[in-house]
């Protein structure tokens, strides 16, 4: 259960820490400004239940199914872990069709994959998918177009959070991971 905590928490501090490639790379950014008008109508969209709720819940799930659950096995039966987090992450990015996003969903996707490998759970990336999400929506309906606004120092302070909150949460899971592995040889032994 503990996991699904860091896992909520890595989710969030993916969401977070793409501002980064933002900041390295302006160029990526200044590609979504003709996209603005389009993304400022779809904003008043997120109020509606049905749309938030595909956006939170129905894509995550069927992304991470696509991706993870049948490219991500297949690949990794036929070719090994590192082949399959990588073709599923890049095959999960080029899904989304936008070239600023596919960065960071690349990471998202990147992420996921070493979690289903870390974990042997697939599962793991829809709560961490869920939670990007998530975080994601609820921030761009509180801030609305005000998040373009943002200076480079709170780009940067929120890429650093972000950061932070993901490497600390990857750190929990693998140590999670571990403490249930060894706690699963000791009940086996003692069986």
């Amino acid at each position: 259960m503990r996991i699904c905590f860091w896992a909520i928490l890595a989710g969030i501090g993916i969401c977070l820490a793409h501002r980064l490639i933002f900041l390295l790379f302006p160029q990526i950014g200044m590609t979504m400004l003709p996209q603005m008008d389009y993304v400022i109508d779809v904003q008043k969209y997120y109020y509606s239940p049905a749309i938030f709720t595909y956006a939170i819940l129905w894509a995550p799930i069927s992304e991470e199914i696509l991706s993870r659950r049948i490219i991500f096995t297949v690949a990794q039966k036929k070719h090994g872990n590192v082949y399959a987090i990588t073709i599923s992450a890049f095959l999960f990015a080029l899904a989304h069709y936008n070239l600023p996003q596919f960065f960071s969903t690349l990471c998202l996707g990147l992420l996921i994959g070493y979690f289903a490998v870390l974990t042997d759970n697939v599962y793991i990336g829809v709560i961490i998918h869920v939670a990007n999400n998530m975080y994601a929506s609820i921030r761009e309906m509180i801030l609305g177009d005000k998040i373009w606004e943002m200076s480079q120092a709170d780009f940067f302070i929120n890429a650093i959070m972000g950061i932070f909150i993901l490497l600390f949460s990857i750190f929990m899971i693998n140590f999670e991971t571990h403490n249930l592995a060894k706690r699963q040889k000791i009940d086996f032994r003692e069986s």
